[in-house]
């Protein structure tokens, strides 16, 4: 288990100028298990006080995807009360304003937030948010909300917002992660729902090509679990689209290559 500290400097060099969603990161539930035992074992340590003030001043990053994660992997309808009885028993966050300092330093990334002036709710709204969808929830969502959106004729050519509000009332038995994502990011879960449709209907209209995550503003784990779910739907077990082959580079290694990844056949 890496320590606190550890997981600070990893996760600080995963954040980038063009991020738009701290579930970019793409941390597991067991990963975001992993950091919340370290500040349990904190709080515990040296108390819920000193805990905060640690976390604020020397953990930021940490302690903004700890909290977005959260969210993410426990969709409860009262997000401070479990995450403070995950922590330890009669924590009370809101004293130590656990929200105010998630606002500031998502403000200081240059990342998107909720204006408390704006929205209700605008810290639980900012956490879902930068949440996003569990890996293990996406299929649900490309199978009962995004196919849907533009292959139902009565959804095909309406905005993002409207036919996003009717599916949220009205599809059934979808995960409840997926559910607490939208109705917890109003306008910032219509931007996703508007650049996931555009990635299918691009999909659709191409025979299978692929748009790049970062025009999307998306996370790559959600591109790439589209295009996993295109090509074998469900219940089906066959390849029902072909996909283009993709040129990968990697210029960070020791030594920069290129290669070509062939989807399987």
């Amino acid at each position: 288990m890496p320590a606190l500290d550890q997981w600070e400097s990893w996760l600080k060099k995963q954040i980038r100028p063009d991020m738009h969603i701290l579930a970019e990161i793409g941390l597991n539930k067991a990963q975001i298990d992993d950091i919340a035992a370290g500040v349990r074992a904190m709080i515990h340590r040296n108390g819920i006080n000193q805990a905060s003030d640690y976390l604020f001043r020397r953990l930021r990053v940490t302690y903004v995807v700890l909290l977005s994660g959260f969210a993410a992997h426990n969709p409860e309808l009262n997000f401070w009360r479990e995450l403070a009885d995950s922590l330890g028993e009669g924590l009370d966050l809101f004293n130590y304003e656990w929200h105010h300092h998630f606002l500031e330093i998502i403000q200081e990334l240059g990342l998107p937030y909720f204006d408390p002036a704006d929205v209700p709710q605008p810290y639980v709204k900012t956490i879902c948010f930068h949440g996003g969808i569990p890996a293990y929830s996406l299929q649900d969502f490309f199978e009962k909300m995004l196919l849907p959106s533009i292959e139902r004729p009565e959804y095909r050519e309406v905005s993002s917002d409207l036919v996003l509000t009717t599916l949220c009332d009205t599809v059934n038995s979808v995960d409840l992660a997926v559910l607490n994502f939208f109705n917890n990011s109003d306008a910032l879960g219509v931007e996703f729902f508007e650049a996931c449709r555009k990635l299918a209907r691009h999909y659709e209209n191409t025979n299978g090509e692929v748009l790049v995550a970062a025009e999307l503003k998306l996370p790559e784990y959600v591109v790439e679990a589209f295009a996993d779910f295109m090509e074998n739907i469900p219940g089906k077990g066959i390849l029902i689209r072909p996909r283009n082959p993709a040129l990968l580079i990697a210029p960070y290694r020791d030594e920069a290559y290129l290669w070509v990844k062939l989807p399987e056949e």
